[in-house]
């Protein structure tokens, strides 16, 4: 990592939200391209220059080619590869930004993406991990939403700390989950990213509908349009759908396709020496600048077209109340080894629901005498198989003859001697209690 990012990551300073952070990723990777020394050197271009025209590159294409050829040889040296001669990078951004900062202290990931780069055909597969998903968290032997990895991470850090080991938690948890190793990470500062936008052109693109601020007023209008910087990250974060955030992470899948392929337009290539150190110095990642280039260069030939996105297979759950992506496990595995060639052990399958289903009482009818007490017990029959105890305190109560019996201090009381009855009803499901008084 540059000693630029190592200060950031030792000063305990997180990194912003981005959207689709792994456009700045790629792009910084195409940027490498035209502003390294020893390829400027190739090229027979200054590391100062300010342009990189077409035309050089083609007049000095057999010293670029050999310099390819050069670095590939030694890929296994500057690039740690996963099985099947790929890179795994997640890269993610976390929801935080310069006004943020300021009035919160903890921050997750809001984008997660794992990206898989197959040197092998020249693909890239881009897969969507929706920031509700209900995960194991990796070294806590508990379940949460994967964004709530650098929360736990953090746990018994230090400031100086802190963000490794949310780093450490987010990788190990992927890993676990897919089977996979993550070979590097890369996270970059939304405001930084503005700016390359901005100094790109924009990014063309077809925005679905109207795109409306808190306040009611529309931020972006439906059609083909190009996108300035803030206009693009407004797009991105956007959760106006009718899948919430499903919705938004085609939203950016799209994005990101759009993005690369306007940094690495021909219009756009004079741009990238002044803004490749721009991007670069933006980004936090344990991937050095040497390693960025090699990557580059393997892919000197790629193309948008082998740009595969996907997201993980899940569906909508809420728990204790919590909305959540549940996993459709049976799915997971059958993509594992599609996309990924590993073969997932099977795995117990998450309930989407935790209602209410039933409410029993214990016992169903009671005695009392007048100015006396019972205690009745209230348990649930829930949607994922378990049964939990229920508070008297927690449900409505309704007495049929409140001159009989009355419910205080979650007790039933008796107040006059007669018959009548106490109904408990929690989450639209009751239970009726005969109550005797003598």
């Amino acid at each position: 990592m540059q000693k630029e990012n190592k200060e950031k990551k030792k000063s305990g300073k997180k990194i912003a939200f981005i959207a689709i952070l792994l456009s700045v990723f790629m792009v910084t990777g195409a940027l490498a391209v035209s502003y390294s020394d020893i390829i400027m050197g190739a090229l027979g271009l200054g590391s100062k220059s300010e342009a990189l025209a077409s035309t050089t590159i083609e007049n000095k294409k057999y010293e670029l080619l050999n310099l390819k050829a050069t670095l590939y040889e030694d890929f296994d040296e500057e690039i740690s590869l996963s099985d099947g001669n790929t890179v795994n990078i997640l890269v993610f951004g976390m929801d935080r930004n310069t006004r943020r900062k300021n009035a919160y202290s903890i921050f997750r990931p809001d984008t997660i993406i794992l990206a898989t780069v197959n040197l092998n055909d020249l693909s890239i597969k881009l897969l969507s991990l929706p920031r509700d998903t209900y995960v194991p968290i990796h070294g806590r032997g508990g379940k949460d939403k994967i964004n709530a990895c650098f929360y736990y991470g953090s746990l018994g850090k230090s400031d100086e700390d802190a963000f490794e080991g949310g780093i450490n938690c987010l990788k190990g948890t992927v890993s676990d989950l897919l089977g996979v190793p993550v070979n590097y990470y890369a996270g970059v500062d939304m405001d930084g990213v503005v700016g390359i936008i901005d100094k790109l052109g924009g990014v063309t693109t077809e925005v679905h509908d109207d795109i409306y601020s808190h306040d009611g007023e529309v931020m972006l209008k439906k059609g083909v349009q190009t996108l300035t910087g803030k206009q693009f990250l407004q797009y991105a974060r956007c959760r106006q759908y009718a899948m919430g955030d499903i919705g938004r992470v085609d939203v950016q899948q799209r994005l990101l396709k759009e993005l690369f392929r306007t940094a690495t337009s021909s219009e756009n290539i004079t741009k990238l020496p002044k803004l490749v150190q721009e991007a670069f110095d933006m980004v936090i990642t344990d991937i050095t600048f040497d390693q960025a280039t090699a990557l580059a260069f393997t892919l000197m030939d790629f193309s948008s077209e082998n740009i595969k996105t996907d997201t993980l297979p899940g569906t909508f759950g809420n728990l204790r109340k919590i909305s959540y992506w549940i996993i459709r496990q049976a799915e997971l595995r059958s993509f594992a080894k599609e996309w990924y060639g590993v073969s997932l052990p099977a795995r117990t399958q998450d309930p989407t629901s935790d209602k209410l289903q039933k409410l029993t009482a214990s016992p169903s009818s009671v005695s009392v005498a007048v100015g006396e007490s019972a205690t009745v017990s209230l348990k649930g029959s829930h949607a994922d198989g378990k049964t939990r105890s229920h508070t008297v305190s927690s449900c409505s109560v309704s007495v049929g003859d409140s001159s009989v019996a009355t419910v205080s201090g979650g007790k039933i009381v008796g107040v006059a001697p007669g018959s009548t009855t106490v109904k408990f009803t929690k989450s639209g499901k009751s239970v009726t209690v005969s109550v005797t008084v003598y």
